[in-house]
């Protein structure tokens, strides 16, 4: 969190929601999204593998949209390993995520802290559409979203969390334990 005064209007920030191919799905969310009073910031455009300037228009590394956001989402129910995970990690952003299955198996057991939406779920469809989505407990919702504010305004709270999940991170999953794991493999062979 910056330090600002908040407002109560809450920005979402999408740097690659435009790549979703369900257009009905993109829709949905945006209505929902209008509905809560929520800001959307569709950014694909852009968004680039690098910090360039073409034709004097700016585009943005994908790494710039991790440095403006205050809290990175992360509510999928499928995903793979969780290389936006490690990203927001290495940015020092706190997440709101989904326990998808592989970050239950794989990732929990390291002991980050994060601010967990659970890992059950029920399939809705809208009825207009035909679009189908996923609800959590509102209860948890509502649970989640109090420990966002929480974490967004309480500066010690906030680095103290980004920086356990830092350390966290650092010790099990950078290049440098990547490296020891390597060599660990490697001299059962020499």
């Amino acid at each position: 969190y910056n330090g600002k005064t908040f407002t109560g209007k809450v920005h979402f920030v999408f740097p690659g929601l435009d790549q979703e191919p369900d257009r009905e799905y993109v829709k949905f969310l945006d209505a929902q999204l209008s509905e809560c009073g929520a800001k959307v910031h569709k950014i694909n455009s852009m968004i680039g593998h690098i910090r360039v300037q073409r034709d004097q228009k700016k585009q943005y590394s994908l790494w710039d949209s991790y440095v403006i956001s205050d809290l990175v989402t992360y509510p999928s129910i499928q995903e793979g390993w969780g290389n936006q995970y490690l990203e927001a990690i290495f940015a020092k952003k706190p997440q709101l995520l989904f326990e998808y299955p592989v970050y239950t198996t794989d990732i929990k057991s390291l002991g980050f802290r994060d601010i967990e939406l659970g890992k059950n779920y029920s399939v809705s469809t809208e009825k207009s559409t035909g679009v189908e989505f996923v609800t959590v407990d509102p209860t948890i919702i509502e649970q989640a979203a109090k420990e966002c504010m929480r974490v967004l305004f309480d500066q010690k709270e906030y680095r103290a969390m980004v920086e356990h999940n830092f350390e966290i991170a650092k010790k099990h999953l950078s290049y440098t334990a990547l490296q020891k794991l390597w060599e660990q493999i490697f001299a059962k062979y020499d």
